[in-house]
């Protein structure tokens, strides 16, 4: 079959057909009022080129004035991607264009509810680019950046067709072309302005809602976030690199009413920033069970830019201190007993913590590849790797006095009570916002002989040199490269009156 239109009026912005619309799809409406679909297999000139037609013939050769070009065209790729109620669907500006029912590669659209179709997003007076779709519950969702939207069949429980859809608006934010996670009871979306994260659920009448997670730590995610990850087991936490180089985090158990955001600073360094830098992060399913969190950290190694591919490591829980991985960029021996490790090229000249037959040793130098032991000592199973310190920094302490809340009143710390399990207490330590002095937490009856590291479950309390000048704040910190679980924590304070 021979096409020829009558010019170029319309055609690749009105400069014709081009070698490059060979193989590209044609849509044709014929005489009897049904859609057809050709594909281009040769191209003589601007206005010519031989099409093959599929499925039905045409029902005579009168003129066709009504047809397009198909969209999927090298240099106009699609934008984001999902599967729907057996559909493959994308998206590119202001369209969706879903698949046949079961057949992923067949976009030829039709009036049969199992043809493909496509669909023009637009509503509420504004037609947003569209950032993402995703599957959820009952609606195909689509994310653009004036807010979300709901597409779906138009009844109750009523499959998506081409002649049976409706296109809800929901009170959300706009979103950023970043592709967001399941978590499960809800959507997690990062928003336009990349420096929020907000939260989408549906109600019982099927409305979809947001709102902004990061309000509980918005210093966090204003950072600008570069990625989400969600990870289920063990625990259900949303991670996220941020433009800076940090990793975000987000503990999200709605179910139990637990949400709090937490930044992490991968060991290393990065021109000009004292933390390795993380570029991207996604979340497999591991071998172990656990979901396995896949980080792309960009370092300096030796004056060269060096990227690594880590894996963190599950949260220790009920197991030997020498089987504590707590370093970053990492390796384990297991093996003889002994004083030299290699394989550690990828450190090469960084000093690095170790963990050696649950002894802790710090600072210590990667040459040649190797690290050794001081004094001679040996071990069968060595952790080497970047060492870090873990953080926490208490908020002004608000509890009710005999006339109100304290907030803003002359407070002083006595002490610290730590409900801690399976914590090397060696490494912990406590200091007051105003006092410049850190307190090592000591227990003597658990420390162990020889140095090596011992893990304690229990209640410790801590003095504290404090001020009354400051709100009752205090800091925490844990320095070596062993366990820490603080599980509470109860300051014992005098405040004024």
């Amino acid at each position: 079959m021979i096409s020829r239109p009558s010019s170029v009026v319309g055609i690749n912005d009105c400069t014709g057909f081009q070698t490059s619309d060979v193989g590209r799809a044609i849509r044709l409406l014929g005489a009897d009022g049904f859609w057809r679909w050709a594909k281009v297999t040769a191209r003589t000139s601007m206005t010519v080129v031989t099409v093959q037609l599929y499925g039905h013939a045409l029902p005579d050769l009168s003129p066709i004035i009504r047809w397009r070009l198909g969209t999927f065209v090298p240099g106009r790729y699609v934008q984001s991607g999902s599967l729907y109620e057996e559909r493959l669907a994308f998206s590119r500006k202001f369209s969706v264009y879903a698949s046949q029912t079961g057949d992923f590669d067949n976009f030829a659209t039709g009036e049969k509810d199992t043809d493909a179709l496509e669909f023009v997003q637009a509503g509420g007076g504004q037609a947003n680019d569209i950032t993402w779709v995703a599957e959820s519950d009952g609606a195909l969702i689509i994310g653009t950046l004036g807010g979300v939207r709901a597409l779906s069949g138009s009844g109750i429980d009523e499959a998506l067709t081409p002649s049976s859809f409706k296109n809800r608006r929901s009170r959300t934010f706009g979103c950023a072309p970043l592709r967001p996670v399941d978590a499960g009871q809800s959507f997690l979306y990062v928003t336009r302005s990349r420096k929020s994260i907000a939260e989408l659920t549906q109600n019982a009448t099927g409305r979809f809602t947001s709102d902004d997670v990061g309000q509980i730590s918005e210093h966090i995610p204003k950072k600008g976030v570069v990625e989400l990850a969600f990870q289920t087991d063990p625990d259900p936490l949303l991670w996220f690199p941020l433009g800076n180089g940090e990793l975000g985090g987000y503990t999200h158990q709605p179910s139990q009413d637990v949400r709090g955001m937490h930044i992490h600073q991968i060991a290393g360094s990065f021109a000009g920033s004292n933390w390795a830098i993380v570029e991207s992060a996604v979340v497999t399913p591991g071998q172990d069970g656990n979901d396995d969190l896949w980080l792309i950290v960009k370092r300096t190694i030796g004056g060269v830019t060096r990227r690594y591919i880590e894996i963190k490591t599950v949260p220790f829980e009920y197991a030997a201190i020498e089987d504590a991985f707590e370093v970053d960029c990492g390796l384990t021996y297991s093996g003889a007993a002994v004083n030299v490790v290699s394989g550690l090229d990828h450190l090469e000249g960084q000093a690095v913590d170790v963990l050696a037959g649950g002894k802790v040793y710090k600072g210590l130098t990667v040459a040649s590849g190797q690290v050794m032991l001081p004094g001679g000592a040996t071990a069968a199973k060595w952790q080497v790797g970047l060492g870090y310190q873990s953080e926490a920094n208490t908020l002004e302490l608000d509890v009710g006095g005999r006339d109100g809340s304290i907030v803003g009143r002359r407070k002083k710390v006595a002490k610290l009570i730590l409900s801690l399990l399976e914590t090397d207490i060696a490494g912990l330590q406590v200091q007051s916002f105003i006092r410049g002095r850190w307190e090592q937490v000591r227990i003597p009856s658990v420390v162990a002989p020889g140095a090596m590291a011992k893990l304690f479950t229990g209640n410790v309390e801590v003095p504290i040199d404090d001020s009354w000048e400051g709100q009752g704040r205090v800091k925490i910190r844990h320095v070596n490269p062993t366990p820490c679980t603080i599980r509470a924590m109860t300051p014992v304070f005098d405040a004024e009156p």
